[in-house]
């Protein structure tokens, strides 16, 4: 592949993932976190079928049972709960808001990589979360004052809880994601995000309104599945080329380029301000990610 290969398809990714994050707060004013998240489960579910019949047919055979779980529970935690309370609280924060707190992603990775897998905790990844903290702060701190202070609290809080659980979930399946196939591991944890879904939903007595919602002719289809779903899909197939192209540092720091795409999109096709705050804001955080996987 051509040099700079693994650039472009890292910056892509960025790119995809900032119209999947403007679409999914444009289809979150209409339908509920949890059911658009579980319609968007399926899609990419749905998508994931050829990907694994074309390029890795014969791959089920070289998972064991553990291997399974693992991604099952992986796909429960870091595809169903943490993207049920990620779409929350980017109804609350909205987009450029939002996409500032998901920088806290790499630390936390960090962190769990650290007392579960026993990688290095080094004082530049403390520091560079710390940095990312700041530019989480620096963006949100002028809504203090405006009486939001509650409302804004819940989407940091659901933010948080979001890239916890996201985290979580990839260093748990990172072992077995390093030995199996890319596109048929992804298969099981997005199944398992799509049955836990369905699960909670029968739980709480919703599934027959999921079902009566996803099939009229209100719901945004077409929204959906070419503002999410495709792109959702294809940035996941950039993402995972960035990385064989690219140091893992390199690629995570140009994924991260999403955090500006998606300020200059709220600007753009949201209406959301995009002021000194929240650009500063979201330098910091960049700064404090880019510390943290160098």
């Amino acid at each position: 592949m051509n040099p700079g290969a693994g650039e472009i398809c890292s910056v892509a990714c960025a790119l995809l993932w900032a119209i999947v994050t403007i679409s999914l707060k444009r289809a979150g004013e209409t339908v509920p976190p949890f059911e658009l998240n579980l319609f968007k489960n399926i899609g990419i579910a749905m998508l994931l079928v050829p990907a694994v019949f074309f390029f890795e047919f014969d791959s089920w055979k070289v998972f064991s049972s553990s291997d399974i779980w693992i991604l099952v529970l992986s796909g429960v935690v870091g595809v169903c709960i943490a993207d049920w309370f990620l779409l929350a609280s980017l109804n609350i924060l909205g987009a450029g808001r939002n996409a500032i707190l998901d920088c806290l992603y790499s630390p936390f990775v960090i962190i769990f990589a650290w007392f579960a897998l026993g990688e290095q905790l080094t004082l530049n990844r403390i520091g560079g979360g710390l940095l990312v903290v700041a530019g989480i702060l620096i963006a949100t701190l002028p809504e203090q004052n405006s009486g939001k202070v509650k409302q804004l609290s819940r989407g940091i809080a659901y933010g948080i809880v979001a890239m916890i659980s996201m985290a979580g979930a990839i260093v748990l399946a990172k072992p077995v994601l390093e030995k199996t196939p890319f596109f048929a591991a992804m298969e099981i944890r997005m199944l398992a995000g799509v049955a836990s879904g369905v699960f909670g939903l029968l739980a709480v007595g919703k599934f027959r309104m999921f079902a009566k919602r996803s099939t009229s002719p209100e719901f945004p289809h077409l929204r959906v599945w070419v503002g999410i779903c495709l792109p959702a899909f294809f940035a996941m197939c950039l993402w995972i080329q960035g990385y064989r192209l690219l140091d893992a540092s390199l690629a995570s720091i140009l994924n991260q380029t999403s955090t500006f795409f998606i300020l200059v999109l709220a600007y753009w096709f949201l209406g959301e301000k995009l002021n000194v705050s929240k650009v500063l804001g979201a330098l910091v955080a960049f700064g404090g990610v880019a510390i943290v996987v160098l």
